[in-house]
């Protein structure tokens, strides 16, 4: 079992939520990093993009998210470079 994973695995256009990333990270990945009990304290996230939403509860962070944890300073657009703790 890889620690990571593409997108996707196909040459096609795809979004978000017909990637095999969102597939791994929501079964495999998720099952493997965290214990049941963790999952179930996970909360899920709906994730808009069109023309599908899906609701996961381990999803990527955009380049445009707005992070709101109050120890972070984050820059706009929000890139991995710009969080601090």
């Amino acid at each position: 079992m890889p620690d990571a994973c593409p997108f996707h695995d196909k040459d096609e256009d795809v979004n978000w939520s017909g990637s095999l990333l969102r597939q791994w990270l929501n079964s495999d990945f998720l099952h493997r990093a965290f214990s049941e009990a963790e999952r179930n304290a996970i909360e899920t996230t709906s994730v808009e993009n069109a023309p599908n939403s899906s609701y996961d509860a381990a999803v990527l962070p955009a380049l445009t998210v707005e992070l709101t944890k109050a120890s972070w300073t984050v820059a706009t657009p929000v890139m991995s470079t710009d969080i601090v703790q």
